[in-house]
């Protein structure tokens, strides 16, 4: 099994799988995303394409800054299928100039039916239908990246904002933490079924202060590091005694509160 342990995957999962998704693990493993927030994403565009204006200074602005126009609003954008149809196929094309590209033959055609179908749309719930079905689209190419030649990606769960949206530095606090994460990974990550692994479940410590004790979901996890040989991962624990402190206790709860 090959793992990678690289941001930038984690950033392409997030945004490929969950930008727009909401995702829930089902016993056993599984990972199934639901398109929870996805008309949230379909009115942001909407409102985007609503206010633009090609010749205001913020949008001169944004052309001489933006990396990349088609992250851009532009003026063919009418709906919010337009914009997604233009990005997509603007990724199936980069794709499909990389060394070892795939095939990309039958997304390109289901993009081009569906940009068909969003011409003849008539109202905005027939092209919330078309625009998840690109989104959909969208991840099929996404994750035929020639790059993504790896089949796990190991990661964290740790809850930063355990003690509210105050101080984004709590994170790195020990007493403020929530008694629960862990250490997982996550095979199969751009197949149609990925699994979710806990690492630890059933491991105890060996030796020192906690020897013989479970971490997984007993304390609060950061700092994941893979070693130079892939072979040994370090992290941070914090058993996160301090419950009260964590969970926005009294004002004597935070005085007293110490770091763990």
């Amino acid at each position: 099994m090959k793992l990678c342990y690289e941001l930038f995957a984690l950033v392409a999962i997030g945004a490929v799988i969950s930008s727009a998704t909401e995702v829930s693990v089902k016993a056993g493993g599984q990972i199934t995303a639901g398109e929870t927030y996805s008309n949230d994403t379909f009115e942001s565009l909407k409102t985007l394409i609503a206010v633009y204006d090609p010749n205001s200074a913020a949008q001169q602005r944004l052309m001489l800054e933006a990396y990349n126009q088609q992250a851009l609003i532009l003026p063919s954008d009418k709906t919010p299928v337009d914009v997604l149809l233009r990005r997509t196929y603007a990724l199936l094309a980069h794709i499909e100039a990389m060394d070892n590209a795939p095939s990309l033959q039958s997304e390109r055609a289901e993009l081009d039916g569906l940009k068909q179908h969003s011409s003849a749309a008539t109202d905005n719930g027939q092209l919330i239908k078309i625009f998840e079905r690109v989104k959909a689209v969208r991840r099929r190419i996404a994750f035929k990246n020639p790059l993504l030649n790896f089949d796990a990606i190991i990661f964290l769960k740790h809850n930063k904002m355990a003690r509210g949206e105050r101080h984004m530095v709590d994170q790195y606090l020990g007493c403020v933490q929530d008694q629960r994460g862990g250490v997982y990974v996550l095979e199969k990550p751009f197949s149609s079924q990925p699994e979710l692994k806990p690492l630890l479940a059933g491991s105890k410590v060996l030796n020192g202060r906690l020897k013989g004790r479970e971490l997984h979901e007993k304390g609060a996890f950061i700092s994941l590091e893979l070693d130079y040989d892939a072979k040994h991962i370090y992290f941070a624990f914090t058993e996160g005694m301090n419950a009260p402190y964590a969970k926005g206790g009294t004002e004597k709860d935070r005085k007293t509160a110490r770091p763990r």
